[in-house]
């Protein structure tokens, strides 16, 4: 049976070459940057065909290759010619990983992409985005999963801290009228707190931090308190700080909640460091983490290898390695197996 019963398109990592089109805070929290340009069209880079960028699932990724602070420089990672990218250390030292707020292909002359950066003081994504305004140009590559939005059984259970929040935002907007569904967001204060459209039968549960508010406290309450649950079988996605997200993995299967309807990803890791990972959907990168391995086997392993190592079991292995050795880590976001492999 597939580890996850979401059905997800694999493309080939495409780099492509964007333009910042505005600037705009969505809360005190949460700065959104526009980006557009030719890039997002089907184009010729270093000899080679770049397809349109395509983004279908309410949680595709992609990498934003940033400009090094100190010199200015833009390097990004040329084609190996056999379908891979050069990650080398330079580049992986400069792109952080973000969740697609928002795709539009009609907007414009060349279609619209968004993503949201939460402000949360420190690191090379806060910092450029601080600073960013139009005509500003940066590298992206991805996404590389859109996975089917997860309205496929009788309800839906969402959770997450804001790094987890454009994702969220995304999967409401796009879920079908009247679709069940229980939301349980955390944001640093009340002013961060979204408007988000949503046709669904939405019970929408934000948890605000600076009032004491945690948001695996309100799930547990909410679940364990009489809280009123659809009927049937929910799929239930979360993400966020990765150690507070084992509360929510030991709750979904005190729910009974069907293995292949669990998709719980681990955004960030927290240590005694600022978190420079915890950004919007940011997974946070390292230049030395191990695990970036198997995110670089996954973009020329065939799918059919992916899902037997998912089915054995190989990919929650190596979170638990990764869990244990935390302490040693020298990223303070290291990303978790959930962060860079793709759902098979």
């Amino acid at each position: 049976m597939p580890r996850i019963s979401r059905d997800t398109d694999i493309y080939p990592i495409s780099l492509r070459e964007l333009e910042v089109l505005r600037v705009e805070d969505i809360t005190p929290a949460m700065r959104r940057v526009t980006f557009g340009g030719a890039g997002l069209l089907a184009h010729t880079r270093d000899g080679e065909p770049v397809p349109a960028l395509v983004s279908d699932g309410f949680d595709d990724d992609v990498r934003l290759i940033l400009p090094d602070p100190e010199t200015g420089d833009r390097p990004y990672p040329k084609s190996l010619g056999d379908g891979r990218l050069d990650w080398n250390e330079q580049v992986n030292d400069l792109f952080r990983t973000y969740t697609v707020r928002t795709w539009t292909p009609d907007a414009g002359e060349y279609g619209e992409l968004a993503i949201d950066f939460a402000r949360h003081g420190a690191g090379l994504a806060e910092g450029w985005s601080a600073s960013a305004s139009a005509g500003d140009r940066v590298f992206i590559a991805g996404p590389k999963n859109c996975g089917a939005h997860p309205s496929h059984t009788d309800w839906l259970l969402l959770v997450g801290d804001e790094t987890a929040l454009p994702a969220i935002g995304r999967c409401l907007e796009n879920c079908p009228a009247g679709h069940p569904v229980v939301a349980v967001v955390e944001v640093p204060t009340r002013a961060d707190i979204q408007d988000i459209d949503c046709a669904a039968d939405l019970d929408m549960h934000w948890v605000v931090r600076d009032e004491g508010g945690d948001f695996t406290e309100e799930l547990l309450t909410h679940v364990r308190g009489g809280g009123k649950l659809p009927e049937g079988t929910p799929f239930l996605w979360a993400a966020g700080e990765a150690g507070r997200l084992k509360t929510v993995r030991t709750l979904a299967k005190k729910m009974g909640v069907p293995r292949e309807h669990v998709e719980i990803v681990g955004y960030w890791r927290r240590n005694n460091a600022v978190a420079e990972g915890a950004a919007a959907g940011s997974a946070g990168t390292s230049s030395i983490s191990p695990l970036m391995e198997l995110y670089e086997m996954a973009e020329i392993a065939p799918g059919l290898a992916l899902r037997s190592a998912a089915e054995l079991g190989l990919f929650e292995a190596v979170d638990a390695a990764s869990t244990a050795s935390t302490a040693s880590a020298a990223s303070a976001a290291t990303p978790t197996v959930a962060d860079v492999a793709p759902a098979v």
